[in-house]
């Protein structure tokens, strides 16, 4: 009689593949702080503690959002330079980050101090990703950098990937830009009590794409949402803004000012489609060039 061999079945738990956030890389360049990542899921905090030294900290994420704007944080957590140590760093006057793709969730700035640098650069390459930048403060001719695709041109405007980016108790000096794009898919960009008296450009691409600002004051502000048939929502609520030049894709999209002031040129061009332009009677735009807005 044969005796029958028997087989071991190993069985991988679905929680063990979802956890699979990775390693980045973080180096200091003289001013400049570097963190670097793969094409895999990662999520960092970035702050400055006590001593005006830059923190770096993997947190625990799935590379999953339970919805838009909420990151799973479940999971293995992201090793900054191959361990699961906080990394501290003196001296640093500006940030560069990039992911290179993947899932990814960026924390900049904490609940305790004012995070203070020149210049930031967070760039998550392709993917749906999650950008906080929390309680910061740019000093100098520096400039604020949110990219949330990979390509470039025509192919980064319609990049697939749902991004959400929250501004949140941040300013800049008379000399800090601000530049942010988020290319394809359904993205969100949330900005409360924000300042900056320098330029403002925004481009969100192809998509469904929300814009809202509460509470803020904007330089001369650019925004462009792409091409794309889809309905782009953009709201103003107690907020001043010195000048506007808006261009809306081909979608029925939607404009709003509320208990708001553009102080100068107001440029707002809805493109093709079925648009609507909402001015609250608390709200007073300076010299006002519309189009294709409330057929």
């Amino acid at each position: 009689m044969k005796n029958k061999s028997k087989r071991s079945l190993n069985i991988e738990s679905l929680e063990g593949r979802l956890a699979c956030a990775g390693n980045v890389t973080a180096v200091l360049n003289g001013t400049e702080l570097v963190i670097t990542g793969k094409a895999e899921p990662n999520a960092i905090q970035v702050m400055q503690n006590s001593s005006n030294e830059i923190t770096v900290q993997g947190r625990a994420f799935n590379g999953l959002f339970s919805s838009p704007g909420v990151p799973t944080l479940t999971g293995k957590a992201t090793t900054i330079n191959g361990t699961n140590t906080v990394k501290t760093f003196s001296g640093v006057q500006k940030i560069t980050i990039r992911l290179n793709g993947g899932n990814d969730a960026v924390f900049i700035g904490g609940d305790s101090f004012n995070t203070q640098v020149r210049g930031l650069l967070v760039d998550t390459g392709a993917g749906s990703d999650f950008v906080s930048i929390r309680n910061t403060q740019f000093n100098g001719a520096g400039q604020l950098t949110v990219k949330t695709q990979r390509a470039t041109g025509a192919a980064g405007l319609n990049e697939a990937g749902n991004d959400y980016v929250l501004l949140d108790s941040i300013s800049g000096n008379a000399q800090t830009k601000v530049v942010m794009t988020t290319g394809g898919g359904n993205d969100t960009i949330m900005a409360r009590s924000v300042y900056f008296e320098n330029t403002v450009s925004v481009f969100t691409g192809g998509g469904a794409d929300r814009v809202t600002v509460r509470d803020s004051f904007l330089g001369a502000t650019k925004l462009n949402t792409g091409t794309s048939a889809h309905r782009d929502v953009v709201a103003v609520f107690n907020s001043s803004i010195q000048s506007v030049d808006a261009v809306f894709g081909a979608g029925n999209d939607e404009l709003t000012f509320n208990n708001s002031s553009v102080m100068g040129l107001a440029k707002l061009n809805g493109g093709v489609g079925k648009d609507t332009l909402a001015v609250s009677s608390n709200s007073s735009i300076g010299t006002a060039n519309v189009i294709s807005f409330n057929p």
